[in-house]
């Protein structure tokens, strides 16, 4: 992050990892109830840009890009769950506060896709066309250590929605769908700034 005067600009990235064993719980009835293990990826790529508004209050803008998957272990799997990507334009809002001479800072962030595209296994799609959403918001703290390392800390609470139209394979004579996503992530980690 630079700043010049009160304006600031700055750039992060971030990837998330995870995996789920056993994983998901299919009961059926459209196939034979099973265990379903999964993982999932993200990056996330952002430029920011902001404006000090008082000795230890900034408020910034977030414009980037969004992908992450869903990736189960395989495609023959009980409820046959297909492969799925997410990939999206974000923007968002950031409030942070860093008193003046404390290790400790604090930041809210709200967002989300204003445009997204999920695509998912050929053959398993849930309708032909789909059309994704996605909003989030959450908080985070920050605790400084030496150098450039902070030891942080955060919540984050999600929610993508996907419609689509057109054909379903996996459910015959379905020719629309809706599904909502919700994630709430709490994180504790080391971080660095460049």
């Amino acid at each position: 992050r630079r700043a010049r005067g009160r304006w600031w600009v700055g750039a992060e990235a971030g990837v998330e990892l995870g995996a789920a064993s056993p994983g998901l719980d299919y009961p059926g009835p459209t196939a034979p109830p099973g265990k379903i293990p999964f993982q999932t990826f993200a990056v996330d790529i952002a430029a920011r840009a902001g404006r000090r508004l008082a000795p230890s209050l900034d408020l910034g803008v977030r414009v980037g890009g969004h992908y992450d998957a869903f990736l189960p272990s395989e495609v023959e799997n009980a409820g046959m769950l297909p492969h799925e990507r997410l990939l999206g334009l974000a923007v968002g809002l950031e409030l942070e506060l860093t008193p003046p001479r404390s290790r400790v800072s604090a930041s809210v962030r709200a967002g989300g896709l204003v445009w997204a595209d999920r695509a998912q296994t050929p053959g398993l799609e849930d309708g032909a066309r789909s059309d994704a959403s996605a909003l989030g918001g959450g908080v985070r703290l920050r605790y400084a250590l030496a150098g450039r390392w902070h030891l942080a800390g955060g919540v984050e609470l999600r929610r993508a929605s996907t419609r689509w139209s057109g054909p379903s394979v996996r459910q015959p004579g379905v020719t629309s769908a809706r599904r909502i996503d919700t994630t709430q992530l709490l994180q504790l980690g080391m971080a660095a700034e460049f």
